[in-house]
């Protein structure tokens, strides 16, 4: 009989065969103009009363200070 314990552990490496065969088939560099290509077509995603607001770095200059102090893995 498994124990819930190993059953999640060969979903897990099963997630990560997959995991790998995706990354094998994908470019791990991207040039400069493709990367600014695809941020630009994610903007154009955003819905425009997103567009409209505001730019407000706060939440992730926060984020960076907690990481700065260690507390990502609390």
């Amino acid at each position: 009989m498994d124990t819930p314990g190993k059953e999640a552990m060969r979903e897990r490496l099963e997630a990560l065969r997959r995991f790998d065969a995706w990354a094998s088939a994908h470019p791990t560099y991207l040039p400069a103009a493709d990367a600014v290509a695809a941020a630009g077509r994610l903007y154009d995603l955003l819905p425009t009363a997103s567009r409209l607001r505001p730019v407000d770095p706060q939440g992730v200059m926060t984020l960076h200070r907690l990481l700065r102090l260690g507390f990502a893995s609390r």
